[in-house]
């Protein structure tokens, strides 16, 4: 019954407790799998690679990224940091 279930992607609470096993190698084979409780869903199952975008889930360098555009160091003026206090402030 799970099979079939699972080939329409929804299975229930009890039954991904009690085959696990083959619903995470579902999963990893890159299907999402909706999991609902008493007719609701309540959670869903997806590829890894999915749940964390494309780019695998890393954070940009954005140290680089800033020695990229500005190779000779920040840009002149005040800090962006003064402009946004600044702003708050104004808001208040």
């Amino acid at each position: 019954m799970l099979d079939k279930l699972l080939d329409m992607k929804n299975a229930t609470v009890r039954e991904v407790q009690h085959k696990l096993s083959r619903v995470l190698a579902r999963v990893k084979r890159g299907e999402e799998i909706m999991i609902t409780k008493r007719g609701k869903a309540v959670a869903r199952l997806v590829p890894l690679a999915v749940a964390e975008g494309k780019g695998g889930g890393e954070w940009p360098d954005f140290a680089g990224r800033m020695k990229h555009l500005f190779p000779e160091g920040p840009p002149p003026g005040r800090p962006t940091s003064e402009v946004v206090m600044e702003l708050r402030e104004e808001r208040s």
